[in-house]
């Protein structure tokens, strides 16, 4: 009886085998399951809302309002232009009343200048070359103290 014992146990183990074997098998497919359902799901090549037309659209319309842009400064310097021929047409029909407008706007500009130099600080023009003067032969003198 001990041999129908020993075989007993024995094909009762093989059945055990089997059932952890086909566990294992089970857990993996569980396994690669899982991996696939956690992939996700591919990108969308354009995010919502922009589209290829719309780009295009405002790219449009960037550069129409750069040739707009460029129209007003044309414009603009048309205008100019022609002030300053108007200004020069004046000035050679009455060559001595445009030199005494261009004398008194030179001696505003001039007064003006002063002012603003008066306000920075900035010293006049003797006080600058005495200012000048006196930094040079205070270089003189250090030059010839490091010599000795």
């Amino acid at each position: 009886m001990a041999k129908k014992t020993a075989k007993k146990k024995t094909t009762r183990a093989k059945p055990a085998k089997k059932a952890k074997s086909t566990a294992k098998k089970a857990t993996a497919k569980k396994k690669t399951t899982a991996k696939k359902t956690t992939k996700k799901a591919p990108k969308k090549t354009q995010p919502t809302g922009l589209t290829i037309e719309s780009l295009s659209a405002g790219a449009q319309r960037i550069m129409l309002a750069n040739l707009g842009l460029y129209g007003e400064v044309f414009d603009e310097l048309q205008t100019q232009l022609k002030r300053a021929r108007a200004t020069v047409q004046e000035a050679r029909k009455n060559p001595e009343k445009a030199n005494r407008q261009l004398v008194a706007r030179g001696e505003k500009l001039l007064d003006q200048v002063k002012d603003l130099l008066k306000k920075s600080g900035a010293p006049a023009t003797k006080q600058f070359e005495k200012q000048v003067k006196d930094f040079r032969e205070a270089l003189t003198k250090l030059r010839r103290r490091l010599e000795r």
